[in-house]
């Protein structure tokens, strides 16, 4: 027998055991955080966890004890709950188990505060998705960072360090979701206007981000994009000059970073430590192709249609800086070779 005292009433009860808990699993109705006279709640993790203390809950009704657990028991615990997963809500948590709890694992917003617009566009990116596994080519060039040690994380770290990638190679990374997050930043430099085009593959959903300038700042975002899973591989192209470029690797979309779902092959638990639910793989592929545009500087500087003393007045005032109308040879700094091209031309 197993008795509990609710307010000045005995209840006493046959014994449970698993049969209490099945209750949530059997379309159990009422609202978690209120008295209902039917046994569980309609969350069923949330009714899980009451039961699991109280075996009463899901046996005889939902009371005032039940609603005291749960305060405590199911903060953040929200699935399923009662809207679709692809519709917004002010409540939290959507009518598909699996979905709700994947998006609750990256996101905690989605079951702690309300199943927002957030919370619609990124299910429909992830639930459903099937776990794949990438075919990494003899070609790849292994990332130089064992997997969940951060070796490369830029600008993040307090001396900013990267991975080198360089033109027409392909990277082969891992990346993970313990804390603090793993970010790869891959770093590498072009001396002429160049067309950039990378390609991303991964098996857990990725976002690049390309930067320009230095980690002191100021920098740009110039090229964001995300994965899909293993195939096809996703390709991005853009037109850069010369200058020292970032692209960084982490787990997420545009709109939210993935916290958890992601481990290392070989993880290692703590004695004690709960492993996190795993969703998706770690590994990605990276590849950089770089195709450099013809250089097309005209030495007549001013336009007039000729090149003379006045171009050559032009590009000396430009001597030594980067860039311009000035580096007729495109190469990034205005110098010795510009004037050998501007004099080739001379035309008097």
């Amino acid at each position: 027998m197993i008795a509990r005292l609710s307010g000045p009433f005995l209840i006493v009860a046959s014994s449970l055991g698993g049969t209490a808990l099945a209750q949530c699993n059997l379309g159990a109705e009422g609202p978690c955080d209120e008295p209902h006279a039917s046994p569980g709640c309609a969350v069923t993790e949330c009714c899980d966890e009451v039961c699991t203390a109280d075996p009463i809950c899901c046996e005889l009704d939902w009371d005032q004890v039940c609603i005291d657990i749960q305060e405590e028991a199911c903060a953040g615990l929200a699935c399923p709950g009662a809207q679709p997963c692809d519709s917004a809500s002010d409540v939290t948590g959507c009518a598909d188990q699996v979905c709700c709890r994947t998006m609750c694992d990256h996101d905690w917003y989605c079951c702690y505060i309300e199943w927002d617009q957030y919370c619609v566009d990124f299910a429909a990116r992830i639930c459903g998705q099937v776990a794949c596994e990438l075919v990494i080519p003899d070609v790849a060039v292994p990332e130089s960072e064992p997997c969940d040690e951060r070796l490369n994380d830029g600008c993040n770290m307090l001396e900013p360090t990267f991975s080198e990638i360089v033109c027409g190679q392909l990277v082969s990374g891992e990346t993970t979701t313990s804390s603090p997050r793993d970010t790869d930043w891959y770093q590498f430099t072009t001396t002429q206007p160049t067309l950039l085009t990378f390609t991303l593959e991964s098996e857990f959903p990725a976002q690049a981000v390309l930067f320009g300038g230095p980690c002191s700042g100021p920098f740009e975002v110039l090229l964001l994009f995300d994965s899909t899973l293993c195939a096809p591989a996703v390709q991005q192209s853009i037109e850069v000059g010369p200058g020292t470029w970032s692209m960084v690797i982490g787990a997420g979309r545009e709109e939210i970073s993935l916290r958890r779902g992601l481990q290392c092959p070989l993880v290692k638990l703590d004695e004690g430590e709960d492993p996190q639910p795993i969703y998706f793989g770690a590994r990605y592929l990276l590849g950089l192709d770089c195709d450099p545009e013809p250089c097309t500087q005209d030495s007549d500087l001013n336009g007039d249609g000729l090149v003379n003393g006045a171009d050559l007045t032009i590009l000396l005032a430009g001597w030594g800086k980067g860039g311009g109308p000035e580096d007729i040879d495109c190469s990034g700094s205005v110098d010795g070779a510009d004037l050998t091209r501007l004099l080739a031309d001379w035309a008097g």
